[in-house]
């Protein structure tokens, strides 16, 4: 017999639990919570419970599952999604489906398969699409998901557990009965599907279903039509009928819905409501605090409450792959195959700290850019430890996987003290997948998808204490006092999308009673309206504007629909609130602190100015005096933290390495070309030979070739180009210069002075005219970034070619240097060969580098003596200055900072 209850309020359900046997009946509920409430209640009545008196219908379909189709294993969606991958591996090509269509295929098969599983869907579908005017966008996902859904059921002999009841629809219901009187309590989330097996079942035996009956019934159509479609095959009664008292329902005021500013103040909102409450004798456990978010709210709830001194009853749990062994053991599986990258690798290379002797620094800069496995090269020690261990790509059983997760699980260094941990994620795997052959990629994405869906608990919960609940399981709760959390409308209308159009999912609900999803109406905006029915004035509800992100708001319908318009309240003072007062209370040592504060915040506000005094400032390089006139930060954090910024390793060689092997290589042709050797295959053999040397494209030959193919091209080209001009002038590479400032005389001095700072740098190239007996300074340049002529230099505190210049004329003054004067100082860009930039004598220009006088880097005489001496006192000031050790966050010019090595780490004003 098949009978509908019913009811207008929860509170009717809490007293039909008094004319509830457990002994002779069943009840079924939808959530583990409503399920623990009734068993407790069990308890009180008789003292114990049996595993059929109380049931969640996810475990009643499994159930009958089990019993009908023993050959069938029902697993989660996690490893539902890997068989779709396998899918498409197997048979994509064939089906014109891609590897990238993955997951809407998942989806597909996920929506579609309710449909399918219907015995007669097929025809009805069929015969449904040929009749419409127009294709359906969704008419191939359809007959995709048919094909796919075969292969999961029907070959690998799987079953979500979400389709546990439609599949029931597929097999002989004659043995499908139940010995117990039902009392089926599903509310909004009753399906067709579970109707039909219900009114199945109540062919042998009393099934009792309580219908939701609310006074705002025609707001959710959808959602209770399931009840109303089907009460023509049963007997329809009001509680009443049945001697419960009917419980009135409350009118809701707008007082009792309060708007906040932030989540941060519901919290505090409602943890001063619960503390006055407690304060007034209301008993703890007569209080609930409820959202449908109340995971995200739970974090720093729990934090106030502890400080409130008030106990809740709510546990702590974590996520597996939020811990740092489970990470260590993902992370370790990718190392050790094909799929390693940088973030597994640096994981796995530096949990065991013993084992790690490469500096970090040098190891970011070898492996950030992971492109293959063959990578792994670039370091011996790397290859040894990680290098092709596991076979990413080859297919293995599900018993291959386990044993290899053991192994690597054993490698681990803090493995052997985490076995329970190990032997929850190994059940897990076991009892949520099938022994079937899957590539090693699978298995570890399918195991990766299981550790971020599978919670472990870090703190149980109390027995006492303040309720603490999701929105979906506080129906059962018997409570005088509830406030609920976050009624946005972000939270209780999520945005849901379907392959299927609304209409088409109206329409083949309503003709053909089909198990079509109909996501337009909120499950959790009909429950929070369904338990405001049985709410009194101590109920309230909060939402905010701003979430903990920062992010804006929107109040949910029901919320506007009680309250349209009201006042943004300032939630009371917490105890958290009085210690951080006492906290802030100033005592002398406070006093001092608040003004050290004050100078802080000045400092970051307007940049910070101070003096740090090293040795280490005393020897600069061209870029450290550079790095100083442009911001000191710059100097101070390469050569006074001496912090470094390695180069990445990537495909491409880094500009550095690339540098030296082009000067190395520059110099070899020269030295060729002068004593008449140059030949192509010489210069292969040379970058060859320098490939060692630098330890370059280790274990990756054909990344090398093609480097040293343009390397090869390079020297032609260089090769081509200076072989009419070494004619003319003698060359000199790699000059090493040292040469000093005197801070006193204001100059530059050969001899170390009593005061002044000392120049160590290395010039690229020198070349000297045969005949007419003069130097020509060269800086090599791949291109034209940072390459200007002299009038320039002076305002973008670029000093590098002048330094050059004067330091080779004060040595050209000691006879132990044979070098003439020097006449130019240019740059030498190598990817066109122009040597127009930089300063030159304009006499020398017109007649020996075949320049015009429109050229801005020719200088008259007269001029370039002034320009010496104006550039020797900008020199000069800014020795003075790092002198004095000041340093500064505030640059010369904040074009600087866009390109700063440093910038994440600085403080200036602007960047922060």
């Amino acid at each position: 017999m098949l009978e509908f209850l019913k009811v207008q309020n929860p509170e009717q359900i809490k007293s039909l639990l008094k004319t509830y046997n457990p002994l002779t009946d069943t009840w079924i509920v939808s959530d583990l919570k409503s399920k623990q409430e009734i068993q407790n209640e069990c308890v009180k009545q008789q003292g114990y419970f049996t595993d059929d008196a109380i049931m969640r219908v996810s475990d009643f379909w499994r159930l009958w599952i089990r019993r009908i189709e023993p050959t069938l294993q029902v697993v989660g969606s996690d490893f539902i999604r890997s068989l779709i991958q396998n899918f498409v591996d197997l048979y994509g090509e064939k089906l014109g489906v891609l590897e990238s269509e993955t997951s809407t295929l998942d989806k597909a098969v996920q929506e579609f398969a309710p449909i399918l599983l219907h015995p007669a869907s097929d025809e009805i579908l069929t015969e449904w699409l040929s009749s419409q005017s127009q294709p359906k966008k969704w008419h191939r996902w359809y007959k995709l998901s048919k094909i796919c859904l075969k292969y999961i059921v029907e070959e690998k002999k799987a079953l979500d557990s979400k389709w546990s009841a439609a599949y029931l629809q597929t097999v002989d219901l004659a043995i499908f009965s139940w010995p117990r009187k039902m009392i089926v309590d599903l509310g909004s989330e009753l399906t067709t599907v579970e109707m039909g097996l219900f009114k199945h079942l109540s062919q042998q035996q009393q099934v009792t279903l309580v219908t939701p009956e609310p006074i705002w019934k025609e707001k959710f159509p959808y959602l209770l039509n399931t009840y109303k479609e089907n009460f023509g095959f049963g007997k329809v009664q009001e509680l009443s009928a049945v001697d419960v008292k009917a419980y009135p329902s409350h009118q809701l005021s707008s007082e009792q819905f309060v708007r906040l500013s932030t989540q941060l103040a519901e919290i505090k909102f409602a943890v001063a409501t619960v503390r006055k409450w407690a304060e007034a004798g209301v008993d703890l456990n007569q209080i609930a605090i409820v959202s449908t978010e109340i995971e995200s709210y739970w974090p720093v709830l729990r934090h106030y409450l502890f400080e409130e001194g008030l106990p809740a009853r709510k546990g702590i749990v974590a996520r597996l792959n939020s811990l740092g062994d489970v990470q260590s053991l993902l992370a370790a599986l990718k190392s050790y195959s094909s799929d390693v990258a940088w973030d597994s690798l640096e994981r796995s290379y530096f949990a065991d700290n013993e084992k790690a002797n490469l500096n970090f620094d040098k190891f970011k800069s070898l492996f950030y850019q992971l492109y293959d496995q063959d990578d792994l090269g670039r370091d011996q020690k790397i290859k040894d430890l990680f290098y092709r261990q596991l076979d990413f790509n080859s297919e293995i059983d599900r018993d291959g996987f386990l044993a290899a997760m053991v192994k690597v699980w054993m490698l681990l260094p803090t493995s052997k003290n985490k076995n329970e941990l190990f032997e929850l994620i190994f059940k897990d795997f076991l009892g949520q997948s099938l022994n079937i052959r899957m590539r090693f990629s699978r298995w570890t994405q399918f195991l990766k998808n299981r550790l971020s869906s599978k919670e472990i608990t870090i703190e149980r919960d109390t027995q006492e204490g303040v309720y603490v609940l999701p929105l979906m399981s506080a129906q059962m709760i018997e409570v005088s006092h509830r406030i609920y959390l976050g009624l946005n409308d972000e939270f209780y209308h999520k945005k849901q999308t379907s392959l299927m159009s609304l209409q088409d999912s109206m329409t083949l609900r309503s003709q053909f009673d089909l198990a079509v999803d109909f996501s337009e109406e909120s499950y959790a905006d009909f429950n929070l309206r369904w338990q405001g029915l049985s709410c009194d004035q101590n109920t309230l509800f909060t939402t905010s504007h701003m979430s903990f992100k920062a992010e804006p708001l929107n109040s949910s319908l029901f919320f506007i629909e009680n309250s349209p318009v009201s006042a943004v309240l300032n939630p009371e003072p917490t105890r958290l609130d009085e210690l951080q007062k006492n906290m802030g209370a100033q005592s002398q040592w406070d006093v001092e602190a608040s003004v050290f504060s004050q100078k802080r915040l000045l400092e970051d506000l307007h940049g910070y100015e101070g003096k740090v005094v090293s040795p280490v400032f005393k020897e600069l390089s061209v870029s450290d005096v550079e790095n100083y006139a442009q911001c000191g930060f710059k100097l101070l954090a390469a050569k006074g933290f001496r912090l470094r910024d390695l180069p990445q390793i990537s495909l491409d060689l880094d500009p550095r390495q690339r540098g030296s092997l082009v000067h190395a290589l520059f110099e070899y042709c020269l030295q060729q070309m002068e004593n008449g050797n140059y030949t192509i295959a010489g210069v292969q053999n040379f970058l060859d030979e320098k490939r060692e040397e630098f330890g370059l494209y280790r274990q990756q030959d054909s990344h090398w070739q093609i480097q040293r193919a343009k390397l090869v091209l390079l020297a032609e080209r260089f090769y081509n180009f200076e072989l009419d001009r070494l004619k003319f002038f003698k060359t000199q590479t790699e000059k090493v210069v040292q040469v000093h400032f005197d801070l006193q005389q204001l100059k530059f001095a050969a001899s170390k002075p009593e005061v002044g700072f000392q120049f160590n740098f290395r010039i690229d190239r020198i070349d000297t005219h045969k005949q007419k007996n003069y130097t020509v300074v060269y800086d090599y340049k791949s291109s034209s970034y940072q390459v200007s002529n002299y009038g320039s230099w002076l305002t973008k505190l670029q000093f590098q070619m002048m330094l050059y210049m004067l330091s080779l004329e004060l040595l050209s003054q000691d006879a132990t240097d044979d070098i003439a004067p020097v006449k130019a100082a240019l740059y030498y860009q190598y990817k066109t060969f122009d040597l127009s930039k930089g300063i030159i004598e304009q006499e020398l220009a017109l007649t020996d580098f075949g320049m015009t006088k429109r050229n801005k880097s020719l200088i008259a005489d007269e001029v370039l003596q002034e320009f010496k001496n104006e550039f020797s006192a900008k020199v000069a000031e800014v020795l003075t200055k790092l002198n004095e050790s000041i340093f500064s966050t505030v640059p010369a010019d904040f074009e600087t900072c866009k390109e700063c090595d440093w910038r994440k780490l600085c403080r200036a004003p602007h960047l922060m």
